[in-house]
């Protein structure tokens, strides 16, 4: 990834988050947590009274951890974590 490309990325993940900010949903899933930079954005702009579960691979290929920049909202009842196969019911009952 070049450094425009970075650049991008990251004013894309801000403007998701600026239009989370104003939806103030009730609910969101995010399906494929990776590091959580991502989830980590839509924490940041969720109204205390919203919820989020995110789903990842318990053990993804690349080997990265999953959900590491999610750490600051450890035990915050807005959060869910799920590691599982979403093709899975089990994991999607959890929902």
């Amino acid at each position: 990834m070049n450094l425009d490309d970075l650049i991008q990325l990251v004013q894309e993940v801000d403007g998701f988050a600026a239009f989370v900010r104003g939806l103030q949903p009730r609910y969101v899933l995010e399906l494929g947590t990776g590091a959580g930079a991502t989830a980590a954005k839509i924490m940041a702009a969720l109204p205390q009274t919203s919820r989020f579960v995110t789903i990842n691979w318990p053990n993804p290929p690349s080997g990265d951890p999953v959900g590491e920049q999610l750490v600051p909202w450890v035990g915050d009842s807005r959060l869910k974590q799920i590691l599982g196969d979403t093709r899975d019911l089990g994991v999607v009952d959890q929902v």
